[in-house]
């Protein structure tokens, strides 16, 4: 037992070395991924090696353990409470070999969000919410691919302007920027965006490219009342991501209303990561973030709500 717990701290450790250094290569910047997964292993390990009485590694272990604890303290830190009318945006990877289209319309039908976000539609799954959503959402952008990067975006409100954009000249993969004004009088603009998975050079070169695109754009737009919501195929410790939030100004909407991982391709009970997100101006109000139920994809779609 005390050679497993050791070999797992120095797992984590060097996991936790690696992800410092995500800016200078893919391989390293996957492993800032792991940043939950590596605290309960150190605060774990340390905890079964203090009970075996090596105290000194034990509480090396716990010290290393507590500081990226604290890292994760933002998520869980409370906010002001939100006033007035919210509006429900929910996002959602539905994974384009998913056949479980019932189970998507079914969240949707019982969240009732005013926004919908899909990524990976193709075909069949947009004739699919296109006769689901008939009724409910009047107003629709339907990109569907046969690649894994279709979108489906879906209003309950009328939108003043909606491009269809790029913002990678490498790939041409789709985003949606979409104008609108709500019921209350207040503009928003909404870019719902999917890039490459980074799981090779060239894909995460193409991912940051994307993500200092995205940013300039909210710098020119002014920032203050926007949201970014998609599968960004990034966690919220990578340089990548911190460097996005920092150049555009926006805020992740789950700051102080907790941890949920939104993507695991395992069925066992294991922490996933957090790759699906909904980045929010400075002068959007976010009253709730949570993640909702399976709905046979490999992510679980996150529903803010926000004012």
């Amino acid at each position: 037992m005390e050679l497993f717990l050791i070999t797992s701290a120095l797992v984590a450790i060097a996991a936790m070395t690696a992800g410092m250094f995500g800016r200078w290569h893919y391989l390293l910047d996957l492993a800032s991924h792991l940043r939950v997964q590596t605290t309960m292993g150190l605060l774990g390990a340390g905890i079964g090696l203090v009970l075996l009485r090596r105290h000194r590694v034990g509480g090396i272990l716990l010290v290393i353990g507590g500081g990226l604890l604290i890292s994760l303290l933002p998520f869980y830190w409370p906010t002001d409470p939100v006033t007035g009318t919210t509006y429900r945006l929910m996002t959602a990877n539905v994974l384009t070999r998913n056949t479980n289209h019932a189970a998507v319309l079914r969240v949707i039908a019982e969240t009732d969000p005013d926004l919908v976000v899909l990524q990976e539609t193709d075909a069949e799954w947009t004739r699919a919410l296109q006769l689901g959503l008939r009724d409910t959402y009047p107003f629709r952008r339907l990109l569907p691919r046969e690649d894994n990067f279709g979108m489906s975006v879906f209003s309950k409100h009328r939108w003043s302007k909606c491009d269809v954009v790029s913002f990678s000249a490498e790939t041409q993969l789709p985003s949606v920027v979409m104008d609108l004004d709500l019921p209350d009088g207040d503009p928003i603009q909404l870019i719902a965006t999917h890039p490459l998975p980074p799981m090779r050079p060239s894909n995460w070169q193409d991912r940051n490219r994307t993500f200092d695109a995205i940013a300039e754009h909210v710098k020119q737009q002014g920032g203050q009342r926007i949201l970014v919501a998609g599968d960004l195929n990034c966690t919220p410790w990578s340089y990548w991501f911190r460097r996005l939030r920092k150049q555009s100004g926006l805020r992740n909407s789950s700051n102080g209303q907790g941890l949920h991982s939104t993507w695991n391709p395992s069925s066992l009970p294991l922490p996933g990561l957090i790759i699906d997100h909904v980045l929010v101006g400075s002068e959007i109000e976010v009253a709730s973030h949570f993640v909702g139920p399976d709905i046979g994809s490999d992510h679980r779609p996150v529903i803010v709500d926000f004012r």
